[in-house]
């Protein structure tokens, strides 16, 4: 004897799988921000822990504690994790100016002869032409060796005449290039990633001094681990995630500027 049988959920039990689909949906999206902060801060942890005080640049930058977890915002994209620095500028002394290659971004408000100094970025600090002042350009620094700010400086006087012409035509008044004076006291934007990575890999005249490799490669074996946590999460509720006691969700666009920075710079200095 054959037969067909349909089965039917009665409205209770439709509504207890609605809401539980509802919730696990929810859990789920909620592990997965509780996750990728678990990682980040987990990151973050090894990085201090390898290097509590590390510095970088020609500021001698102690980063370490200035770096925050979050996550990033991104519009069209997945979330992802933000590793960011909690302050961004310094200002061009003395005694870093002798080490510190400048790069001139032009902002809408910026005079005409800006734009002249961003295009023949790099400057050796020692050497840009005109006083600027804030609010008229984004300048970012990164850390030279000696004999890459003598390659810089060899190109710049190379065009010096030209160059100085071009400042003056675009409203500079007495650009001289060589006025090591022009850029002391100067706030800039340290490219911290270029120079952690010439620290990571010992391109900056130093020892190498691993910390971010080390660093990322715990890191990946402690996220492996860490899957299971979702699981437990989005069936039980259960929070097993190893969250700091400060993180915050941010806008894309505390990144977005160094980000396309970086891009332009790959492959200068």
């Amino acid at each position: 004897m054959t037969g067909r049988y349909d089965i039917r959920l009665s409205k209770n039990s439709k509504k207890a799988l609605q809401n539980a689909k509802k919730k696990w949906i929810s859990r789920y999206h909620e592990a997965k921000s509780m996750f990728l902060v678990d990682v980040g801060n987990y990151l973050l942890n090894e990085i201090k822990k390898l290097h509590p005080k590390a510095t970088v640049g020609s500021g001698e930058i102690d980063y370490g504690d200035a770096l925050r977890v979050a996550i990033l915002k991104e519009e069209q994209t997945e979330d992802v994790i933000a590793i960011y620095l909690d302050k961004s500028e310094i200002d061009v002394t003395v005694d870093n100016a002798s080490s510190t290659a400048l790069y001139f971004v032009p902002l809408q408000s910026s005079p005409a002869w800006v734009v002249v100094l961003g295009r023949y970025s790099p400057w050796p600090a020692a050497l840009v032409p005109v006083a600027v002042q804030r609010g008229q350009a984004k300048v970012f620094s990164r850390t030279a060796r000696p004999d890459e700010l003598t390659a810089i400086a060899e190109r710049l006087y190379a065009n010096k005449n030209k160059i100085e012409r071009e400042l003056v035509d675009a409203g500079a008044a007495a650009p001289e290039i060589g006025n090591f004076e022009h850029a002391i006291g100067l706030s800039v934007t340290p490219d911290l990633g270029h120079d952690v990575l010439r620290r990571e890999l010992g391109m900056d005249g130093k020892k190498s001094q691993p910390v971010w490799r080390p660093a990322f490669q715990a890191t990946r074996q402690y996220a492996k681990e860490c899957v299971g946590k979702i699981t437990e999460y989005i069936l039980t509720g259960k929070n097993q995630f190893a969250l700091p006691e400060n993180s915050d969700t941010v806008d894309s666009s505390i990144v977005k500027e160094g980000i396309e920075f970086a891009r332009k710079m790959s492959k200068i200095l």
